[in-house]
């Protein structure tokens, strides 16, 4: 016994929820990867002002080695700057050097990450 007309639209059915159950978990991948990124350069960073007692200018230069005002080396930071998830604006970078304030955005999947 074959399937009916009706067997067709509940298996079509069926598959057009399984997409959209995995596109529903591909976008909080994305989203997850891009809270986790920012989370790994804000601590970069902060650990890179702590060393030299100022903020980065901009976030490439957690990704050498830096020697502080009293001659000590450390770094890098970061080994590599993390790529934002695909379809997501770059990592963007913006300092207070007057309150060591700093922030790390990116925006994609209709949301936005922004640390700290």
């Amino acid at each position: 016994m074959g399937c009916s007309d009706p067997c067709d639209v509940t298996n079509r059915r069926q598959r057009g929820f399984a997409l959209t159950i995995y596109s529903n978990v591909q976008q909080r991948t994305r989203i997850a990867k891009a809270q986790a990124d920012g989370r790994a350069l804000a601590t970069a960073v902060s650990v890179y002002t702590a060393h030299t007692g100022l903020l980065p200018t901009a976030l490439a230069e957690l990704t050498a080695q830096v020697t502080n005002g009293q001659g000590f080396v450390a770094g890098p930071f970061i080994l590599a700057l993390p790529a934002a998830p695909q379809g997501w604006t770059p990592y963007a970078y913006t300092a207070d050097t007057a309150t060591l304030a700093f922030s790390i955005t990116t925006a994609g999947d209709g949301a936005s990450v922004a640390v700290p």
